[in-house]
């Protein structure tokens, strides 16, 4: 079963589908390996008035490298003649399991993005394109102000794991139990910075930590704290490995 921090990124939203409207050839100004294969357009029903748009899109990947991360522009024609365009980012790395949802070369994905204040009614034409693509490593094409923004939420993700990393230190040195280590981690994190409580690094890590709330002679505390630091550090390591682009080679 898929942990809800990864459901965040693949997974299918479970909607009535209203209207289906395939995407124009698709076209871009520089050729991306990423290509748009299919979209349609459905309305989430737990909107009140069915005014929330949601466009399904499957992506293939045509090139030879894996892809870790991808912008989409969803444009949406209007019967008001008006033209909406919606901006989408995919990123796998903050999945539990991001090798799980990597794009590899000759791969497939889908995602949904949420067109909020849309109803799918007044919608004329859809049009999808690729914007960006960061591969597994981190050397990226496409659009530099989506690139931009992406590699600063992984910045940003990393700053998150660095937080935990040095919570976990923290613990360790004031404490030789690892069952109290484990107290103390749940403790700081608990009461820590908020904008580390709403990330989803703090889920993954207090969630593991709780792992500790259950302690059985074949579980002690010395494995789950064990268990955790290599969890944490895996994740640090990656998501250093993966925040700063690489020049592309020639």
């Amino acid at each position: 079963m898929l942990s809800g921090s990864s459901r965040v990124f693949l997974v299918f939203i479970a909607i009535a589908i209203i209207e289906c409207m395939v995407a124009r050839p698709y076209a871009q100004t520089s050729p991306l390996p990423l290509v748009v294969q299919r979209t349609f357009a459905t309305s989430n029903p737990g909107i009140p008035g069915g005014g929330n748009t949601v466009v399904n899109v499957e992506v293939f990947n045509s090139g030879t490298k894996s892809i870790t991360a991808w912008g989409l522009w969803v444009d949406l024609r209007l019967q008001s003649g008006e033209t909406r365009r919606v901006p989408h980012f995919t990123d796998v790395l903050p999945a539990t399991e991001p090798a799980k949802f990597t794009i590899p070369a000759s791969g497939r994905a889908a995602v949904s993005v949420q067109c909020p204040g849309i109803d799918p009614g007044t919608i004329v034409s859809t049009t999808v394109s690729v914007s960006a693509v960061i591969f597994d490593d981190a050397t990226a094409v496409g659009d530099d102000s989506s690139l931009s923004w992406m590699f600063g939420r992984r910045s940003e993700h990393l700053r998150a794991w660095n937080a935990i990393s040095n919570i976990l230190t923290a613990a360790k040195a004031q404490h030789s139990d690892p069952a109290a280590v484990l107290e103390e981690v749940k403790a700081d994190l608990d009461t820590g910075d908020p904008q580390l409580r709403s990330s989803v690094e703090y889920l993954q890590a207090r969630r593991r930590v709780m792992e500790g709330a259950g302690i059985t002679p074949s579980r002690p505390a010395s494995v789950v704290l064990d268990d955790l630091v290599s969890f944490v550090t895996a994740r640090r390591d990656n998501q250093e490995a993966h925040s700063k682009r690489r020049p592309n080679q020639r």
